[in-house]
C-alpha cells in the first residue's frame, strides 16, 4: 500500500475510480520507464564495447606495423616512446613488448597484478621479413559508462505523475501564516563558509648524489673527469627516457630529478627503477664517480635547498633509499626486496621482484651497449 489504510487518501483513491486508474498508470509508466532505460543501457553497452574492442584490434595492428623496424633494431627507447604514445589513450590500460621467449621487454600504463573483468587483452605478433621478432599485447579497458543525463531525465519524467497525483490527493496549500512561523522557529542561518581544498599535486624527488668528488678530482686529469661525467650525463638522458623523468637541476653535488603522475606509487616505483639503472650502470662501466640515490615525494621545490643536507647526510655509495611516508607497502612488496633502516623515515632497496628484475635487466644491458 503506498498510503496507509483509512488514510485520507485511501478513502479519495476508494470513492474516486478515475483516481485510482491514474495512480495504476503512473506506476506502469515508472515500470516502463526503468525496463526501456535498461533497454537503452544494455544496447548502448553492447555497441560501446564493439567499438572498443575493434579501436584495440586496429591499434594493435598499427602499432605493431611501426614497433617491427625499432624492435628489429633492438631500439628500446623507441619501444618505450612508442608504448607511451599507446597508453596515453583513456581506452587503452597497459601495453607490453615480448621477446620471442615470452620474455617482457618493454611496458607501460597501469600492470595490474590480477586480470580485471572491465578489461580485454589483444595480443599480435610482431614479423619482419617472414622473421617473428616477439609479440604486442594491448590491454584494453572496455567498462561501460552509463549515460547519467538520460538516467536523470527518466526517473524525473517517471517520478512527475506521482508528484502530481500527491498534488491533487492532499490538496497542498500553503499560505503565508502557516511558513512564517517554520521560518522564526524552524530556520537557522549557518554562517560558517565551506571551502573547497585545491588539490597538491605532488611529484618524486630522486637524488643522484655523488660521493668523493674532491678525491676524484685529485686522482683523475681533466679530460678524464670529462669522459667521466660526459659518460654520466648519457646515462642519465637514456634513463630517463625510459621512466619518463626530467633533470631539473645540479645542486650542492646531487642530481635533482623529477617524475610525475597521477598514480604516487607509480611515480615512486619509475624513479626506483631509473636510480637502479643509473647505480648499476655505472658499476658496470667501473666508472670512478660513486653514486647513491634518495628518493622521496615532495609539492613543494622551493623546500629543496633545505631538505638536500639531511637527504645527503642519510645517503651511502651504491645504496637506494626511499621515503617510506604514505607508502602503499602491499603494493610496494609485490614489486620490491626492501629493508627498513631504524630510526629514520626511510626504506633501503635490496632487489626487485623476478618479473620487475628480468624487465630491469633487459634495461641495463640496452643502456651498456647504447654508453
Amino acid at each position: 500500500m503506498l498510503w496507509p489504510a483509512g488514510s485520507r487518501a485511501t478513502k479519495l483513491l476508494l470513492q474516486n475510480k478515475s483516481l485510482s486508474y491514474l495512480l495504476l498508470t503512473c506506476i506502469l509508466c515508472l515500470l516502463i520507464s526503468f525496463g526501456g532505460l535498461w533497454l537503452i543501457n544494455y544496447d548502448s553497452q553492447q555497441q560501446q564495447q564493439q567499438f572498443i574492442r575493434y579501436h584495440g584490434q586496429i591499434v594493435n595492428k598499427l602499432t605493431v606495423n611501426q614497433l617491427a623496424t625499432t624492435m628489429a633494431n633492438k631500439d628500446l627507447i623507441g619501444m618505450q616512446s612508442l608504448l607511451q604514445r599507446l597508453a596515453q589513450q583513456k581506452s587503452i590500460a597497459n601495453a607490453i613488448i615480448y621477446d620471442v621467449d615470452n620474455t617482457v621487454i618493454v611496458q607501460s600504463g597501469i600492470i595490474s597484478s590480477q586480470p580485471l573483468v572491465s578489461h580485454q587483452s589483444f595480443t599480435t605478433p610482431i614479423a619482419m621479413d617472414n622473421s617473428l621478432l616477439g609479440s604486442l599485447t594491448t590491454t584494453i579497458n572496455i567498462e561501460f559508462k552509463p549515460n547519467s543525463w538520460l538516467l536523470l531525465v527518466i526517473v524525473v519524467g517517471s517520478l512527475l505523475p506521482f508528484i502530481l497525483l500527491s498534488r491533487y490527493v492532499f490538496k497542498i496549500r500553503l499560505t503565508p501564516k502557516s511558513i512564517a512561523p517554520n521560518l522564526s522557529n524552524g530556520i537557522e542561518k549557518n554562517t560558517e563558509v565551506s571551502t573547497k581544498n585545491k588539490d597538491i599535486h605532488t611529484y618524486g624527488l630522486l637524488l643522484i648524489q655523488i660521493h668523493d668528488l674532491d678525491k676524484i678530482s685529485k686522482q683523475l686529469n681533466a679530460q678524464a673527469r670529462n669522459n667521466e661525467f660526459k659518460t654520466l650525463d648519457k646515462l642519465l638522458k637514456n634513463s630517463l627516457t625510459l621512466y619518463s623523468g626530467e633533470k631539473i637541476a645540479l645542486n650542492q653535488g646531487c642530481i635533482v630529478l623529477k617524475f610525475r603522475d597521477e598514480d604516487k606509487d607509480k611515480y615512486i616505483f619509475n624513479a626506483t627503477c631509473c636510480a637502479y639503472l643509473l647505480l648499476e650502470a655505472a658499476k658496470k662501466m667501473r666508472l670512478f664517480l660513486k653514486l647513491s640515490a634518495t628518493l622521496y615525494s615532495s609539492s613543494n621545490i622551493i623546500s629543496l635547498q633545505q631538505e638536500i643536507p639531511q637527504l645527503i647526510n642519510l645517503s651511502h655509495a651504491d645504496k637506494i633509499l626511499i621515503n617510506n611516508s604514505d607508502l602503499d607497502y602491499h603494493l610496494m612488496e609485490e614489486r620490491l626486496i626492501f629493508e627498513e633502516i631504524e630510526d629514520s623515515h626511510f626504506i633501503k632497496v635490496v632487489g626487485f621482484s623476478e618479473r620487475y628484475q628480468k624487465l630491469l635487466e633487459n634495461q641495463l644491458r640496452y643502456l651498456l651497449s647504447v654508453n
